[in-house]
């Protein structure tokens, strides 16, 4: 019951505020615009344009020709750097690959290797076994 009463309340509010709206849109008089107001309007845009056109190709700016330097390098020397972090990643990355390989083909291993029977560790000289 209340919801409805604070409803019809706001509906009302609403129409009242839309009427003294409307009697202000009646009470307001017609504009009055010159004849020529468009002519002197594109006048005006066509004026700014052609000036605007002319400044750009005169303004030159060393602020922005510097900050653009700037950033040109800084690129190409993150570049540099990120190549060169590749090549040394792929570079040591094969080194480890070399070490595993030559450890595993030496000649102490061969024979195990050569036979196929499996190392484990008890054909090793005295002292080696001992150490474990």
């Amino acid at each position: 019951m209340k919801q409805e009463k604070k409803m019809k309340n706001n509906i009302d509010k609403r129409e009242e505020e839309v009427r003294k709206i409307m009697q202000l849109l009646d009470e307001m008089q017609p504009l009055k615009v010159s004849p020529l107001f468009r002519v002197h309007l594109m006048e005006r845009i066509a004026a700014g344009s052609t000036k605007s056109r002319l400044e750009t190709v005169h303004n030159f700016n060393p602020r922005l020709a510097f900050a653009a330097l700037l950033l040109v390098i800084n690129i190409s020397s993150a570049m540099l750097f990120f190549s060169s972090t590749e090549r040394q990643s792929k570079e040591t990355a094969s080194n480890a690959t070399e070490t595993i390989s030559d450890d595993y083909t030496s000649p102490a291993l061969a024979y195990y290797t050569e036979t196929g029977t499996e190392f484990s560790g008890s054909e090793l000289p005295d002292n080696q076994n001992g150490s474990r």
